[in-house]
């Protein structure tokens, strides 16, 4: 169990032999950014019960601001690792929160039924996690991960377009429906999480490094209007476009400058 004020913003990273499963239990974030070492990025907020799923070997990033959180992090031993994870964000799991909660209550018991407890509790956790994992075990083979690949490069070189369903599916020659479960499987999110996513991470680049205005960054981007931008940024970011220019732009200024280059004697 753990807790941490993040006031201002706040890096966490995972790289382990084993997988990590990370609780939200309780507190409010106005931003969280996710990267994982395969290509799955997401800008999901967590919620009570929410779970992040980084895989043993996995490269995990985050960058997180809000107010103060509280957080549980189940390290499995590798030898009772699900077989088959992909990394997850987001996933509400009321069972793993729930039984995380019960065993916060016992932490400070020293007697022997709340150890015998604790014990049975982390022993069903173990298992439920394996249950799940065996659930998504229909991953994608090699070709459909290069395929995905192919996909994700499409849509970024042209983010600013139009896309559906449809169009995704036939670029990939999958029917609709299959599209949307290997999608899920592949990039651990829907497609539309995964467009908002990466239509959001391209504005945030362009308002911090460029001088064009937002409206041209929100058609630039893909978003239907100005107000639509602004809306959706807000609402995912926690700040408007023009204020999370400023915070940037501020951040950078605030940056102490580069000692010169010593002179060679």
């Amino acid at each position: 169990m753990a807790e941490e004020r993040i006031d201002s913003p706040t890096d966490w990273g995972f790289y382990e032999d084993h997988p990590i499963f990370i609780v939200h239990r309780r507190g409010r974030m106005t931003s969280l950014e996710s990267e994982f070492s395969p290509g799955y990025s997401t800008l999901q907020r967590p919620r009570k019960g929410d779970v992040w799923t980084v895989p043993a070997e996995c490269r995990y990033a985050a960058r997180a601001v809000g107010s103060r959180v509280e957080y549980c992090e189940i390290h499995l031993p590798p030898g009772k690792s699900p077989a088959g994870l992909a990394p997850r964000a987001g996933i509400n799991d009321p069972f793993l929160a729930q039984a995380v909660e019960r065993l916060n209550e016992l932490l400070g018991r020293s007697d022997d039924l709340s150890g015998l407890l604790r014990e049975s509790i982390v022993e069903t956790i173990g298992l439920h996690l394996q249950d799940r994992a065996g659930s998504m075990r229909d991953l994608p083979r090699d070709h459909d991960s290069a395929m995905f690949a192919r996909l994700a490069e499409y849509l970024r070189d042209t983010v600013e377009a139009r896309h559906t369903v449809k169009e995704m599916a036939q670029f990939t020659g999958l029917a609709p429906s299959t599209f949307l479960r290997r999608f899920k499987l592949y990039f651990g999110t829907t497609p539309y999480r995964w467009l908002l996513d990466e239509r959001l991470a391209r504005a945030r680049q362009l308002l911090a490094s460029s001088q064009l205005p937002v409206t041209a960054i929100a058609l630039d981007t893909g978003f239907s209007s100005s107000s639509h931008f602004t809306e959706r940024f807000s609402s995912e970011i926690g700040l408007t476009p023009t204020a999370f220019r400023r915070r940037e732009r501020g951040a950078r200024l605030a940056e102490p400058p580069l000692d010169p280059t010593p002179e060679s004697p």
